[in-house]
């Protein structure tokens, strides 16, 4: 990590149960905070983003989305994953 400004995570913590993945995320938390690094993550799972995140972008209808909420908030505001398994209320 040597003193990086930015770290990526493309999937990083998808394989792993999510207590397993929360404790990953708090020590990740923890790290970048600690050297002032700020973390740029790529997941498919909205839990991800939501707890993690304090900044999000979300693609919905072949287009970005920032939110500073939920992703979740922001799919149910532009009417996105309406049908989708995934959208949960």
């Amino acid at each position: 990590l040597r003193n990086q400004p930015i770290l990526l995570l493309d999937e990083s913590f998808s394989a792993l149960d999510w207590d397993t993945r929360t404790g990953c995320f708090d020590a990740l938390m923890s790290l970048c905070e600690d050297r002032g690094m700020a973390v740029l993550l790529v997941s498919h799972d909205d839990r991800d983003a939501t707890y993690l995140g304090c900044d999000v972008l979300s693609l919905a209808c072949a287009a970005i989305i920032f939110n500073h909420g939920s992703v979740l908030s922001a799919c149910q505001r532009t009417g996105a994953n309406q049908g989708s398994p995934r959208h949960r209320t």
